[in-house]
């Protein structure tokens, strides 16, 4: 189950500009390689989760 932080992220349709925001919390030298990953990881994981998805 998606929590609503990341429902808020998915509704986004500026996501890929909010890739640096989050990078900029982490301050590792490959923070937008890991946001990457994450974010791959996340929409194969919630696949399903997201085709049902409705935004507000």
């Amino acid at each position: 189950m998606m929590t609503g932080s990341l429902r808020q992220v998915f509704c986004r349709r500026d996501f890929e500009a909010y890739l640096p925001r989050l990078a900029h919390s982490n301050d590792g030298g490959t923070a937008l390689g890991q946001v990457a990953d994450a974010r791959r990881v996340v929409m194969n994981e919630n696949a399903s989760a997201v085709e049902h998805l409705t935004c507000a």
